[in-house]
């Protein structure tokens, strides 16, 4: 049965395998977990996954993912913008903080108040602990906080429950505190119950923002659904996709065959380049596609939600973005509904700059 998750998850995404891994060996490390076999498992599978089905992806991804080992400081940046642009965004970001901070605060406070959890569930204070090392792995594409935070949410969960209910004692002393009883049980009983409902109501309301206020950019409409699949449909092997960014649907799609060029996971300068002298400078970065495959330039409803409620371009910047690129002689149209534009460039249109 474990055999079958770890071969679920390995084929569904391509960073858990190894935090997987990682906690695996935590716990084997630290002998509270003896069995090296789902370990050793783990990385066979993961390896064996990695050498065929997805070696396509990862050979055009190694490459920055090597040059990205050991470089924290530019693992944990949010890549080209960091600041949401309008009132939903900005609340939500900082709703979306306020309550990520908390839990990690209360998981704090936990561990130093439980003293008696921190042997009896020293495995999951391991597993919160073990992804902090990927900070120093792969900036994943700006998004490794995020990764982290999320692996380390059901044993910072634990712990912060732990904050919040009656502090664990050992059976000795639980017989003693019972035999005392008296009013001061009794506030403490009051307080046990009324502080964990508190929070949990406060946490529930900060959840709310915090999930369901980035819709724009998790919702993607069948007009926009069918102007990608329009592109994956006549696109040949070998050709290239320029977007802003990886927001839209099918963004992975055909990856084995073929590329993706999100400009705004670029350098700061160049993405001014690109907004300065748009048509230009992106048609000059899509030359070096050869015939027969393509190189097409895509900007949808989902990068534009994407870029303004993170701080990357206004929409008024990718608009003019995208009428430089629709009057310019390089580029021909392809495709458009209401929710984007398709435009493929020319043969020889990236010659000149």
């Amino acid at each position: 049965m474990i055999t079958v998750m770890i071969v679920a998850i390995v084929i569904s995404h391509q960073l858990t395998p190894g935090m997987l891994a990682v906690c695996l060996l935590a716990l084997c490390l630290s002998r509270r977990y003896r069995d090296w076999v789902p370990l050793v498992t783990t990385l066979v599978i993961f390896l064996a996954w990695c050498l065929t089905a997805a070696l396509p992806f990862l050979s055009a991804a190694m490459p920055d993912m090597i040059r990205s080992i050991g470089d924290v400081g530019a693992n944990v940046e949010t890549g080209y913008g960091a600041t949401p642009t309008g009132t939903g965004a900005i609340a939500t970001s900082w709703v979306a903080r306020l309550l990520s901070g908390s839990v990690l605060l209360l998981a704090a406070f936990g561990v130093l108040r439980q003293r008696v959890l921190r042997h009896r569930a020293l495995p999951l204070l391991l597993i919160a602990a073990a992804p902090l090392p990927m900070f120093a792995a792969s900036s994943y594409g700006s998004e490794m906080i995020f990764r982290v935070l999320l692996f380390m949410l059901p044993g910072a969960a634990f712990f912060a429950a732990a904050a919040l209910l009656p502090k664990v004692r050992t059976l000795a002393a639980d017989a003693a505190a019972k035999e005392a009883g008296g009013p001061a049980t009794s506030r403490r009983r009051v307080i046990g119950t009324w502080v964990p409902l508190t929070a949990l109501l406060l946490g529930t309301l900060a959840f709310v923002p915090s999930y369901s206020g980035k819709d724009r950019i998790n919702y993607f409409p069948p007009q926009e659904v069918s102007l990608v699949r329009q592109l994956f449909d006549q696109a040949p092997d070998g050709s290239l996709v320029v977007a802003a960014n990886r927001n839209y649907p099918l963004a992975y799609d055909s990856y084995w065959s073929v590329d993706h060029y999100w400009f705004l996971d670029d350098a700061r300068s160049h993405v001014d380049e690109i907004v300065k002298n748009p048509a230009a400078t992106l048609a000059s970065d899509m030359a070096g596609v050869e015939r027969p495959a393509r190189a097409y330039f895509l900007l949808t409803q989902g990068q534009w939600a994407n870029s303004e409620m993170n701080g990357q371009l206004t929409k008024a910047q990718l608009d003019r973005v995208q009428k430089s690129v629709a009057a310019s002689p390089r580029f021909q149209l392809v495709a458009e509904n209401s929710a984007g534009w398709l435009y493929v460039l020319k043969q020889g249109g990236g010659a000149e700059r």
